[in-house]
């Protein structure tokens, strides 16, 4: 998040592993592994809204929106929105906690919210709210390195090379018990050079 990002630029910290997304902002000040996840947004409202599919970020504008302080979404749409006069500074609502702009979305204070896809999800399950959009501001996530510290970054880019090639291993091992399949490891396992590859491209 944020703040772990802004320690880590001040040197407070060597490094930080939270959900830190990888705009070019933070690019320019820091030095970055990686990326080991990739998040969608998602923007909820309450289940009985009239609210329909939300496709584009100008569709928010007419509305009270929740967020959370010093995520990507609330900086998304301070920058497209209120910036640029298309929604009342007063319509975006940040909060100090995903479940709190949650509450207030449930009680009818704010009409939407925009938070990752994941915990979304969970609160959706939980009932009485509806996805009406999502993948309008995809992030890329990665740990972030203090400045200048380029042996770091290459030593947690290994690490984590070595965490996607026991993980795919696991994941290999697991589908062919399930399935009954005992023959060799050939043409299932991927290679350390071939995950390499891949970890280089995200």
């Amino acid at each position: 998040d944020a703040a772990k990002a802004a320690a880590t630029r001040s040197r407070d910290l060597d490094a930080a592993i939270s959900a830190i997304s990888v705009p070019p902002e933070r690019e320019a000040q820091l030095d970055f592994s990686n990326v080991y996840y990739y998040g969608l947004d998602a923007i909820l409202a309450r289940q009985d809204s009239p609210i329909g599919t939300i496709t584009q970020v100008d569709q928010m504008a007419p509305y009270r929106v929740g967020v959370q302080t010093g995520t990507v979404y609330e900086s998304y749409l301070r920058s497209s929105l209120v910036d640029t006069g298309r929604m009342p500074a007063a319509n975006l609502v940040s909060y100090s906690r995903a479940d709190q702009a949650v509450n207030d979305l449930r009680n009818g204070l704010v009409q939407l919210i925009m938070l990752d896809k994941q915990p979304a999800d969970e609160f959706n399950a939980a009932g009485g709210l509806k996805l009406v959009g999502q993948g309008l501001n995809p992030q890329s996530f990665a740990i972030a390195v203090k400045p200048w510290n380029h042996h770091y970054t290459i030593y947690l880019n290994n690490q984590l090379e070595i965490s996607q090639t026991v993980t795919l291993d696991d994941s290999t091992r697991h589908t062919k018990e399930s399935s009954g399949d005992t023959r060799g490891e050939e043409g299932v396992t991927p290679k350390t050079s071939e995950v390499s590859h891949s970890a280089s491209e995200v």
